[in-house]
């Protein structure tokens, strides 16, 4: 629990880094909240700068949701991403 509660005097500065990650300040908002999830039921114990952590912690989870989704945010707009199988590529590189 004391993980949680150092993290949240910083609230507002991981608001910020979820902002510029997500482009969105609604999906910044859920990806915050989905880090102190992640780091509330991990024991791990933070350093005295664990910025660049945390930082990778919500990059990732929003990569997740990225991929999950097959969605992303440009430009305040939604776009559709359809990925293709790697093994559907020739030796060219071509579909």
């Amino acid at each position: 629990m004391d993980t949680l509660l150092e993290l949240s005097k910083r609230h507002d500065e991981w608001l910020k880094m979820a902002t510029k990650i997500s482009g969105s300040s609604d999906k910044a908002m859920d990806l915050v909240q989905d880090m102190y999830l992640i780091m509330g039921t991990n024991d791990s114990v933070l350093r005295e700068e664990y910025s660049n952590f945390i930082f990778t912690v919500m990059k990732n989870t929003h990569l997740n949701q990225y991929k999950k989704n097959n969605t992303f945010i440009q430009d305040k707009e939604v776009h559709k991403v359809n990925f293709v199988p790697l093994q559907d590529y020739n030796e060219d590189g071509n579909i």
